[in-house]
């Protein structure tokens, strides 16, 4: 495959699987975070993090406020990213 088939392969996935997930309700939405904070919080590895690099949700992404807030209240330092002079940081 050429690299500029390949690229227009990778918009194609990027553009389905964008409008697959903007199409979830919110309930739906909201249900995933619930499941998926609650799968992540019982992993060995989390219970023990004193640190943890997160993002936080926009758009159409699955919602993250809950397991900040619940990482939070384990006294668990959450860092964000962001972008500063083209670098990512953890703020």
């Amino acid at each position: 495959m050429r690299s500029q088939d390949l690229k227009r392969a990778k918009r194609d996935v990027r553009r389905r699987v964008l409008a697959a997930r903007d199409a979830l309700d919110q309930a739906a939405r909201s249900a995933d975070a619930e499941a998926i904070a609650d799968r992540l919080l019982a992993l060995p590895e989390v219970a023990g993090a004193r640190t943890a690099l997160l993002f936080w949700s926009f758009g159409s992404e699955l919602p993250t406020e809950r397991l900040i807030g619940a990482l939070d209240a384990r006294s668990v330092t959450v860092a964000l990213p962001r972008i500063v002079d083209h670098d990512l940081e953890a703020r």
